[in-house]
């Protein structure tokens, strides 16, 4: 694999890493986020039980979904990008990108149209880690 190659696989693990770590947090939450909150205008104790489950099973689905995107990016680099693949080169940024960029838009809209202030800097930095990742693909 050369440099470039080599780079832009860091740039994705990294990415995975942190889309697994983002996974996790939500996974693991017994209540919303604080900005859910803020966008709803009413503390987590304020909600009914149905609107509880229902925002509790969207945070899990949301979990499981980036955990799963991170493993599976995990498994494409392992063994099709540093084989050097060519579908793997370019398959995993792209993967990536159809998952980051509507979450961090979806992240931003929430964030205009609500007084929420959501963590939208590791969304972007993912973006940013797939694209990087793409455009030294491209340049290899």
């Amino acid at each position: 694999m050369n440099t470039l190659l080599a780079i832009a696989y860091r740039c994705h693990f990294t990415a995975s890493i942190l889309l697994a770590l983002m996974g996790l947090v939500y996974l693991r939450r017994r209540e919303f986020m604080p900005y859910h909150a803020a966008a709803l205008g009413q503390p987590w104790e304020q909600l009914e039980g149905p609107a509880r489950t229902l925002c509790l099973a969207s945070m899990r689905i949301i979990g499981s979904a980036w955990l799963a995107m991170a493993v599976s990016l995990a498994i494409l680099l392992r063994h099709g990008f540093r084989a050097g693949l060519r579908w793997a080169i370019y398959g995993v940024p792209l993967v990536g990108l159809t998952l980051s960029i509507p979450t961090l838009l979806a992240v931003l809209y929430v964030r205009s149209k609500t007084r929420a202030s959501p963590p939208w800097p590791p969304l972007a930095v993912l973006v940013v880690l797939f694209l990087t990742g793409l455009l030294l693909s491209i340049l290899a």
